[in-house]
């Protein structure tokens, strides 16, 4: 019989259980930092998103101004060469892309 085994094993326990607790904490730090890294992304998404919306709803007050009651079809229709052959409306996410698209809609108005 050895005797020596459960006082071994009752040793090692403890040991066992800090490591485990270590491990757990490690990975729940790197668990927090990859959820904190998806929440930042998330939100700098809709912060792009949100400024998109804006400047689209501006583009579409100004194609208003231009064009009327026929602005919604203008703006949503592709123009041939010019945007990377988008739409305005979808080409418009920021204040540079918002001045190309209304130049882009100005230019179409002088040709009307």
């Amino acid at each position: 019989m050895n005797r020596i085994a459960p006082i071994s094993f009752a040793r090692r326990l403890p040991i066992r259980a800090e490591s485990f607790h270590s491990i757990l904490a490690e990975r729940s730090s790197a668990d927090f930092g990859i959820a904190e890294e998806v929440l930042m992304r998330f939100a700098k998404t809709r912060r792009t998103e949100r400024v998109a919306a804006e400047w689209r709803l501006r583009l579409d007050d100004e194609a208003k101004k231009l064009f009327g009651d026929g602005a919604a079809r203008i703006v949503r229709q592709a123009v041939d060469g010019k945007l990377d052959g988008r739409p305005p409306l979808i080409y418009c996410r920021d204040e540079r892309t918002f001045l190309a698209a209304l130049g882009v809609l100005q230019w179409i108005a002088q040709t009307l």
